[in-house]
């Protein structure tokens, strides 16, 4: 993850808005996965039950 872009792999990079319309929603912020992960918890769970997404980070 970048700041302005999210890639993944080395050779297939996309902006978080096209990233966010492909695996997510397009509803969310731009940054959106980006914050998430750069949430300083040892946990994070985000349920969006309207789109049919769960997002499960475990930190050790």
């Amino acid at each position: 993850m970048y700041d302005d872009r999210i890639c993944k792999d080395t050779f297939a990079c996309q902006t978080y808005k096209s990233f966010n319309k492909e695996f997510l929603s397009s509803k969310y912020e731009d940054k959106f996965i980006k914050n998430l992960f750069e949430e300083n918890k040892k946990n994070t769970l985000f349920k969006d039950e309207e789109n049919n997404i769960f997002i499960k980070i475990l930190r050790e």
